[in-house]
């Protein structure tokens, strides 16, 4: 019996290229499914954003996991497959958050994170009855959530059935939940707002298996359950790792989960400012960030040999085009080490996405364009044409070589601000592009919409 699963492309990878293939690290989403599945099996894994399509070959059950810029090419993938007679099973956060659009696309969809449902499905497919929806057991999907904790069991991923062709950094993750309700976010909607923690030993007993000391911990929000962090940065510390992670702001005002961080060898956090506007913030329930705090709280976690990556969005209700060009001042006083733009994006299933839908302001249904890269809704103060140019200025201004040498401090922050350049580059391609392409097909005209 043989089995593929991939991980469906969407249009930025044509954008990124090398980049994503020098810089990105390895998914978890397939070596975990690997390791769902049953002994005797035959799997096949590949990520088409590293690697080929896959076209031929024969194959007993399918499965492609997706977000929502890539759904319409696991849909596409699912009816090839379906077509030579494989189970076709989709899964991922847009499936998880539409179920009913993915339900139209496969034979069986999973809901929810695989690790406590697709057992279920491997004893009804050899029983000969697999069933339409499988649902993850971690309670009611609008439950209160909101910091509840639920232990989430992941097997050991089968990570020797990838390609190679990843940095060498590997991708680990202690806690799938983020208990934080950011408007915006799919992430929180997929965990329902709680703490998703796997047990602290087996995740350092991963960590210890792992034949390097580089690693990213790719949890939503690694510091957001306090008392779980602490147990497993303190189990942590005797690995003498060196990694980088996801976290909100507020951990440079706990001084001992500060601390905790440091001496388990974090050299690098993600952290999602957001905006530098109050009232955005306030908005999209990003409650953990305060403007007036951003150098204060950047300059703490320079001084415990953490680097920040910051994260921007452009596009809130607030914005304009003279303010998100005033951002880059802001984000060169505050001292972030690399700064990363995106466009807001209503994903489907997302409360933003609710509001906007309901005040008709979404411009286009076509997931392909879901990708925090183009404009998919009408904003308040500007056209959607605007706001994308906006968005390039940003990554354009960004990185010129006067601003990489003003916070590049070594040898590492010069590779990435320069990766991050040519990536700025093939991003303004890609939506030029994208933007040539809707005006031949007479598609998504939106270039002086505006509410």
């Amino acid at each position: 019996m043989k089995a593929l699963f991939i991980l469906a492309r969407d249009a930025t990878y044509r954008a990124h290229g090398a980049f994503t293939r020098s810089i990105s690290y390895a998914p978890l989403s397939l070596p975990v499914l690997a390791a769902l599945t049953p002994p005797g099996w035959n799997v096949t894994l590949v990520d088409e954003g590293v690697q080929p399509p896959l076209t031929e070959g024969s194959f007993d059950v399918v499965g492609v996991s997706c977000v929502a810029a890539s759904a319409p090419r696991a849909y596409e993938l699912a009816a090839f497959w379906k077509r030579r007679g494989a189970h076709t099973i989709l899964g991922g956060i847009h499936p998880t958050l539409m179920p009913d659009e993915a339900a139209r696309h496969a034979d069986t969809i999973v809901v929810g994170f695989a690790e406590h449902c697709l057992s279920r499905f491997w004893d009804d497919h050899a029983a000969g009855h697999p069933q339409a929806r499988y649902e993850d057991d971690l309670g009611p999907r609008d439950g209160p959530g909101g910091g509840d904790r639920v232990v989430l069991h992941t097997p050991r991923p089968r990570r020797d059935l990838l390609a190679k062709r990843y940095m060498s950094a590997v991708g680990v993750i202690a806690n799938h939940g983020c208990p934080h309700r950011c408007t915006f976010c799919a992430i929180g909607a997929r965990c329902r707002h709680r703490s998703l923690p796997r047990p602290v030993a087996d995740v350092v007993d991963e960590l210890a298996s792992l034949k390097t000391r580089r690693v990213v911990m790719l949890d939503p929000s690694f510091t957001a359950d306090r008392e779980y962090a602490l147990e497993l940065l303190a189990a942590m510390a005797p690995l003498r790792l060196r990694w980088g992670g996801l976290a909100t702001l507020d951990v440079a005002d706990d001084p001992p989960l500060l601390d905790a961080l440091a001496r388990a060898g974090c050299i690098g956090l993600l952290v999602g400012f957001e905006s530098v506007t109050p009232a955005s913030l306030a908005r999209a329930a990003k409650t953990t960030n305060a403007v007036p705090g951003f150098k204060t709280a950047v300059s703490c976690l320079h001084e415990h040999g953490i680097r920040v990556l910051g994260t921007f969005v452009a596009g809130f209700d607030d914005d304009t085009p003279d303010s998100l060009d005033q951002t880059l001042a802001v984000i060169d006083e505050i001292g972030v080490d690399l700064p990363r733009f995106g466009i807001l994006t209503p994903f489907p299933g997302t409360p933003l996405h609710r509001t906007l839908r309901a005040q008709g302001r979404i411009l286009t249904d076509d997931l392909r364009l879901y990708d925090e890269t183009h404009a998919v809704f009408a904003p308040a103060r500007m056209s959607a044409s605007a706001l994308e140019s906006a968005y390039l200025r940003w990554w354009r201004e960004a990185y010129t070589y006067r601003r990489i040498r003003a916070r590049a401090r070594d040898p590492l922050s010069w590779s990435l601000n320069l990766a991050f350049r040519w990536h700025g580059r093939a991003l303004a391609r890609l939506v030029a592009q994208s933007r040539t392409d809707r005006a031949r097909s007479g598609h998504h005209r939106y270039e002086e919409t505006t509410c």
